[in-house]
């Protein structure tokens, strides 16, 4: 008997349990959080993202640099956060689907 099965039938709420401490820890603003404006609600990400100004300009305004200031880190350029910020966000729903699930729905394939 393998672990994930004995997982599945001992209790049917470790799995979720352990990927949303998996997702929120990577959410975390000291980890990855931080190249993701994880301090920011959903609603003000996208509200910044649409926002109509020049992002790499060297003259902001002071509400223009507020929201700037969220969206860059002294590693990283504000592309390669953006550029991440995609990324994780069409990949992380994904991925408690596509892993080892204990719901009875449809799946197309199983990654083994």
């Amino acid at each position: 008997m393998t672990l994930k099965f004995y997982l599945l039938i001992t209790s049917r709420f470790i799995y979720p349990g352990l990927m949303s401490l998996f997702i929120t820890t990577l959410y975390f603003p000291l980890g990855l959080g931080q190249f993701l404006a994880s301090t920011l609600s959903t609603r003000t990400q996208i509200l910044h993202l649409f926002s109509n100004f020049t992002w790499v300009s060297d003259d902001l305004t002071v509400e223009q640099a507020e929201i700037v200031s969220h969206w860059v880190t002294d590693s990283c350029s504000i592309f390669v956060n953006l550029s991440l910020y995609m990324l994780v966000t069409v990949s992380f729903p994904l991925l408690p689907y596509l892993w080892w699930t204990c719901c009875s729905t449809f799946r197309p394939f199983v990654l083994h």
